[in-house]
């Protein structure tokens, strides 16, 4: 694996690449690259399951229409 800026450019690439954010080339070079780099597989590997526990797990308590309305409300008027 690559040190310092290589690897906070890949992190930033793994977040991207999970948020559906990359072009299909960057998104292509980001697939070889993961494939071709044990240490960068890894790396995704760990945060896509952290990911995926995090959801799994993790469930938002239903809102009422009202709430939501009245938060708004009420960052409009202040």
């Amino acid at each position: 694996m690559r040190e310092g800026e290589n690897y906070q450019s890949f992190r930033q690439k793994i977040d991207m690449y999970l948020d559906n954010a990359l072009s299909k080339e960057d998104e292509k070079n980001f697939v070889n690259q993961i494939n071709e780099d044990p240490a960068y597989n890894r790396m995704y590997a760990f945060e896509k399951n952290f990911r995926d526990m995090i959801k799994n797990n993790i469930r938002r308590p239903n809102v009422s229409p009202n709430l939501i309305q009245s938060i708004k409300d009420k960052i409009r008027i202040e």
